[in-house]
């Protein structure tokens, strides 16, 4: 038999490695929970930051056309656009862009020149253009109703932050032929009368919406 100081000692060493092993699996248990709180965490940190960085716009529907039993338009609704800008992502002195149908990227193309080169597209002021790009707002008008290929170019210039959100202008191809039951469709687009009233509802289609990424 061993001594009571031998059997003292194997005790007292066994509750020491049953004390080192709890703490360590404790320590193991809190560094695994840790990082799981850091990483939700640092998920939770970017999907915030992401939503700050998203802005959405309403894209109007097109309205529906009414013709005749031979396809004939008495109304139509002709796709247009409108420019517009997002001014915090314009403030920039140059910019960079990639002409259509090249795979070469123009580099350090200063503001002014494209501002000559959007005046020259929409038959606006260079002056003007620049007062209505540059500012702080994240949305503004700086053409409006311009056909799709007045629009292409106008964003193959490349300034930061123009973009274009489609609209459309209501025509009545066959002029004042059945006017009166026709009807027509006032500036803000609201139906005034007719076939465009009491259609309104099948003409008129659900409104979408246009979310990108700033900065």
């Amino acid at each position: 038999m061993g001594s009571p100081d031998s059997l003292r000692l194997a005790l007292g060493s066994t509750r020491l490695r049953v004390g080192l092993a709890f703490v360590l699996v404790l320590l193991l248990v809190l560094g695994v929970r840790l990082f799981q709180l850091q990483a939700l965490d640092l998920n939770g940190m970017a999907q915030a930051g992401l939503s700050k960085r998203l802005t959405s716009t309403a894209v109007q529907p097109i309205r529906g056309s009414i013709v005749d039993m031979n396809g004939k338009y008495f109304a139509r609704s002709v796709e247009r656009y409108d420019i517009v800008v997002d001014q915090r992502l314009s403030a920039v002195d140059d910019f960079d862009r990639t002409p259509a149908g090249s795979d070469e990227r123009e580099m350090d193309i200063p503001m002014d020149q494209g501002f000559a080169e959007l005046s020259a597209v929409l038959g606006i002021d260079a002056g003007t253009l620049e007062a209505s790009i540059m500012g702080d707002k994240s949305f503004n008008y700086v053409a409006k109703s311009v056909t799709p290929e007045v629009k292409d170019r106008a964003l193959a210039v490349g300034i930061p932050g123009v973009y274009a959100d489609m609209t459309s202008v209501r025509t009545y191809p066959a002029g004042p032929v059945a006017g009166s039951i026709i009807g027509y469709v006032g500036a803000d687009g609201a139906p005034r009368s007719g076939l465009e009233v009491s259609l309104d509802d099948q003409l008129t289609g659900e409104a979408g919406s246009r979310t990108f990424e700033i900065g």
